[in-house]
């Protein structure tokens, strides 16, 4: 792979510069429609979207197309712009949109560079605590431009877990599975409603482990890079590498995260997800 550091748009930004602007422009442009989100559209089961969603993909696809013309982008909301078959754009406007429509402060904007579809950096900006978390391959993941890790916690007995549950009700409920076979035997169970902020809170040490049935590029490919780059492991329901779109994630400190397959080996969270790919 090239080296990521040597790639410069445009202006002259650096990858990390630009990823980082542009996450950061239009999480502020978000926040500021906080109480002004105009149309809201039901795409399923409390899956909903903005007329910002749509706003802030325009924004991050601009800014980011303006510096890199040739690289591919997918949206969330738009799909793919075809373009250099080695470099994409992933963007998420809002992730956790319910939370943003609901007033339930857990959401966030993510920004995502893959190459050949591996995610080598990201940023996933929460505006409302101006929290910026940063990752990129051969690099120490950030919070505001401090070094983070995930926490040491060896055990599921003694992690604090973070799940989102998504919107597909069959794989939703083999998530539950999960929980009611590890219940009691860990710390605590907390469901953020953002997956990207579930990943850069696992990254960060916030949460122990983190897991959910599935997810889109959008929704894990700047997660991935942070909770690498911050020491973690993260897999898919079979324990291998990640791939886009993903049946699940699960990711947490290497010991923590070995504990985690083999206690749920033989649950159907493990054995017949389904649903993604």
């Amino acid at each position: 792979m090239p080296d990521i550091d040597q790639l410069t748009g445009r202006s002259g930004k650096t990858i990390s510069e630009v990823i980082q602007s542009t996450a950061r422009e239009a999480g502020q442009m978000v926040l500021g429609r906080y109480h002004d989100q105009g149309r809201i559209d039901i795409k399923g089961r409390g899956d909903v979207v903005s007329e910002v969603d749509h706003a802030s993909e325009e924004l991050i696809s601009a800014r980011l197309l303006e510096e890199f013309p040739d690289f591919a982008f997918l949206g969330e909301e738009s799909g793919l712009k075809p373009g250099d078959d080695e470099w994409q754009w992933i963007a998420d406007p809002i992730d956790g949109t319910r939370n943003f429509v609901s007033h339930v402060p857990n959401w966030c904007v993510m920004v995502s560079l893959a190459h050949k579809g591996t995610p080598v950096a990201g940023a996933t900006y929460d505006p409302q605590r101006d929290e910026m978390f940063y990752g990129q391959v051969g690099q120490v993941t950030t919070l505001n431009g401090e070094p983070v890790s995930v926490s040491e916690k060896s055990t599921v007995a003694d992690c604090v877990i973070g799940l989102d549950l998504g919107y597909n009700d069959e794989l939703a409920m083999r998530v539950w599975g999960v929980i009611g076979a590890v219940f009691p035997g860990m710390q605590a169970i907390r469901i953020l409603g953002s997956t990207g902020l579930g990943m850069a809170y696992l990254a960060s040490g916030r949460v122990d482990l983190y897991f959910c049935a599935g997810g889109n590029p959008w929704d894990i490919a700047s997660g991935v890079v942070l909770i690498e780059g911050a020491g973690g492991a993260v897999s898919d329901r079979h324990g291998a590498s990640v791939k886009m779109p993903s049946e699940a994630i699960i990711g947490a400190s290497p010991e923590a995260h070995a504990d985690f397959l083999r206690i749920t080996e033989r649950l159907p969270f493990r054995k017949d997800a389904g649903g993604y790919g």
